[in-house]
This record gives structure tokens, C-alpha cells and sequence, in this order.
């Protein structure tokens, strides 16, 4: 039933660029000469980071046309040029002031050959989150950001985004049931139908609720802690733990290959769920996250009262295209990776519990209501 599904959203290879393609690509369509490359991890995409003989560096992406159409990819392109005012990585045009590059790999599906396109963008240096401990005014200041983004891009066009990938939330079930044969080897608390109903009541509960863009994947990795401007007075290294108030620095979202068309909690949700993981649980963290987040946008109670089901099912899913992605590609080690944090996750969800979840991050009437198990 899910096989035609499956061979779009689960199956679909990664395109075909060997490092002497990327460096014939960039010659052709951008006019730059590589000076050096390296393949970083991605589920879905090839990606290169790039230093260019003139010692710029950028950001080299290949994405399977299956799984990114290009006008949905245009959509996404177009999304990011409309958050100028964030730090988010810029697109490149190539030498035709196109932001999109059309690219015909070697590689072959279903008898065809792979299409794929080809975006440049900025480099943001830094250091990824999950690298970094900061203090809690940095948090409340990344919750505020999460929600000014949020904001903003509820005022986006969507009209022509047409994309669902495996990951939105109104492909859960689908993409859950497609991969079901993998569930039992998790060894998770809940059952598979556990899973499901919990996410039907969830896509209920917000109905009502308008949707709109989110970016869907704000995890350790996509958010870069970037350097102190010049004249400040931060560590050299800042990679080195630090508790201390005195260091609160500059941060940039990036990659939002996964944006997405659906309810704004769940942007918050997700944050919320891999700031978890990252953090080793620390509560406090996350109460001061959702502050600034709150400081910005003020969710119902509806949207509030769902988020530790969302964030649940999220890893569950995670968990399941993992499983599923390692044996179609054994070799996929960022996906091993993934698969082996994720499940710790859920396993300590299950452990705290939704009122001590909701009792840790709770803002004021509802902190009060959800300690005390009045809701």
C-alpha cells in the first residue's frame, strides 16, 4: 500500500557527486575554482563544505529532485532571502543569476537517471551547539530568536509549496506504518499504535489552528554559536565549556532543507526536544528557552498541552527512518549516530513523564498548575 510512498520519501538515494564532480559543477555553473572539500554527513542530500582558491568557503548542496522539487526548493530559496535581518546562510547565485543549479547525475532509480539541484551558500563559521555549553541568558535569547523567526515566517507566501517529505507532521503516520517492520527492534516503551494515536490526537487537538512555514529541524546541529566580533572580549577557543555569564554569544540557524507547511508548535516542539538531547535533560535550560520563546509568542493552551506528545513522537519517528535508512545503507554512519542518541531520548521521556516535562517549563499559572497535577 505505502510501496509507491515509500520509493519517494523513504528510499530515495542520495545523488550521486563524487568531489571531482562538485569541482567540475563550480567550474561550469559558478565560474570558482576548488581549492578544497569535505563531504559533511546528511540524511538526504550531498553536501560539501568548500574553500575556494580565493579562500572564501562555502556551502556545496546537492538535493534529489524526488525528494525536493524545484519548485518547492524555489519556495525554500525564496523563504530565506525574506529573513535578511537573521543570520541564516544566504544563497549564491551561479554565474546566469540563477539561484538554482539543474544537475543530471550518473546515478540511476527506477531506470531513469537521478535529477538533482545544485544550491551554493554562505558559510557560517562557528561551532555547532551540541559542541558548546552556554549560559541561561543564552537560552532565553535563542527561544526569542526561534519565535521572531516563527513569526516571520508565518507571514511568508506558501502558495506553490507542495513538498511533504517523511518528516512533516502530516506524514507521520504514514511514514511510521511504512517502516513498521522496524518498530520491535527499537525496544521502546510504547507500542506502535501507542505511537499513532498519540499522534492523531495531536493533528486533532490543532485543526482549529492555522498552518504556515517552519524550518522543522532547529537541533544542536543547525544552530552554529559563530565567533565574537571583533573587539569583544570572549575566550579564544570557543569550543571550551564555559558556565559562566560573562560570554553570551552571536548564534545562526542554518539548513532549512526541511521546511515545512503545518502548525507553528511544532517548531518549538522540535527545538525543544533536541535542546533535550543535547543538554543531557537539564530542565533548567530548557526553562529559560521556552522564556524567550514565550517572551515573543504567547501558544494556547491547546498547542502548549501537546508539545511533550509531539516531541515523543518525533523521536519515535526518527527512530524508524533511521532504522530503515541504515539497512538500505549500512555505511550511513551519521544515521547510526542519530539512531543511538535518539533512542536514549526516548527512553528518559518515558522516565520523567509529561507533568515533571510540563512542571520544568511551565510559564507562571501553568509552572503552578502542571507541579501541583492539577492539570
Amino acid at each position: 500500500e505505502y510501496k509507491s510512498y515509500l520509493s519517494i520519501m523513504v528510499y530515495t538515494p542520495k545523488p550521486s557527486c563524487t568531489p571531482e564532480e562538485m569541482r567540475h559543477d563550480l567550474r561550469r555553473y559558478y565560474s570558482m575554482e576548488v581549492e578544497h572539500e569535505k563531504e559533511l554527513g546528511s540524511y538526504d542530500d550531498v553536501m560539501y563544505r568548500v574553500t575556494l582558491s580565493g579562500g572564501t568557503t562555502v556551502i556545496a548542496k546537492y538535493y534529489n529532485i524526488r525528494m525536493a522539487a524545484t519548485q518547492d526548493l524555489t519556495c525554500i530559496v525564496r523563504t530565506l532571502l525574506t529573513l535578511e535581518s537573521y543570520n541564516v546562510p544566504k544563497p549564491i547565485p551561479n554565474s546566469s543569476l540563477e539561484l538554482i543549479t539543474p544537475i543530471e547525475s550518473d546515478k540511476y532509480q527506477d531506470g531513469c537517471k537521478v535529477k538533482c539541484n545544485l544550491v551554493l551558500f554562505e558559510y557560517m563559521k562557528g561551532d555547532m551547539l551540541a559542541q558548546t555549553k552556554l549560559p541561561c541568558s543564552f537560552w532565553f535569547k535563542l527561544g526569542r530568536t526561534i519565535a521572531e523567526i516563527s513569526r516571520d515566517l508565518g507571514k511568508v507566501d506558501t502558495r506553490g509549496f507542495t513538498r511533504m517529505h517523511s518528516w512533516a507532521p502530516e506524514s507521520v503516520e504514514n511514514t511510521i506504518i511504512s517502516c513498521k517492520e522496524c518498530f520491535p527492534a527499537l525496544g521502546i516503551p510504547p507500542s506502535l499504535e501507542d505511537i499513532l494515536e498519540k499522534h492523531r490526537k495531536i493533528m486533532a487537538d490543532l485543526a482549529p489552528y492555522p498552518k504556515q512555514f517552519i524550518h522543522s529541524d532547529i537541533n544542536e546541529y543547525n544552530i552554529i554559536i559563530t565567533p565574537p566580533a571583533e573587539g569583544s572580549v570572549a575566550p579564544s577557543n570557543i569550543t571550551t565549556p564555559r558556565n559562566t555569564s560573562d560570554y553570551d554569544p552571536d548564534f545562526g540557524i542554518i539548513d532549512f532543507n526541511d521546511l515545512t507547511l503545518t502548525h507553528r508548535v511544532f517548531e518549538v516542539a522540535h527545538a525543544m526536544g533536541y535542546i533535550l538531547s543535547s543538554q543531557a535533560f537539564d530542565y533548567q535550560v530548557l526553562y529559560h528557552f521556552y522564556r524567550g520563546y514565550s517572551s515573543i509568542i504567547q501558544l494556547e493552551k491547546t498547542e502548549f498541552d501537546v508539545i511533550f506528545d509531539i516531541i515523543l513522537v518525533r523521536f519515535v519517528m526518527s527512530c524508524v527512518i533511521g532504522t530503515k535508512t541504515i539497512t538500505l545503507d549500512p555505511s550511513n554512519l551519521y544515521t547510526k549516530k542519530c539512531l543511538e542518541i535518539n533512542l536514549v531520548v526516548i527512553q528518559r521521556l518515558f522516565k520523567d513523564g509529561p507533568q515533571l516535562f510540563y512542571c520544568k517549563i511551565g510559564q507562571n499559572e501553568n509552572r503552578k498548575n502542571y507541579c501541583s497535577g492539577s492539570n
